[in-house]
């Protein structure tokens, strides 16, 4: 999630995020503030095996189970689609 996450949990927590930026279109310093309001909705898919603890305690996690007894029917059954004309 890298540099998000602090973003992430700043608008979760406080129900809004301000951000200054500091150059304008044509390179030069200006600096102007966004505000994002909340609440928010995130949906975060990853592979990695560890996530960040403080991060972690601001999201529900759902796994899905991928034993050889979930996915070999679901891979066998594959081929097996219907398939549609056209």
């Amino acid at each position: 999630m890298g540099g998000a996450a602090y973003s992430i949990r700043t608008i979760q927590s406080a129900k809004k995020i301000t951000v200054a930026t500091g150059k304008d279109a044509n390179g030069r310093m200006k600096t102007e503030e966004y505000t994002v309001n909340g609440p928010v909705c995130v949906m975060i898919t990853t592979t990695a095996t560890e996530i960040d603890q403080e991060t972690a305690s601001r999201f529900i996690f759902l796994t899905i189970d991928e034993s050889a007894a979930m996915t070999g029917p679901s891979i066998s059954g594959s081929g097996r689609r219907k398939r549609w004309p056209g």
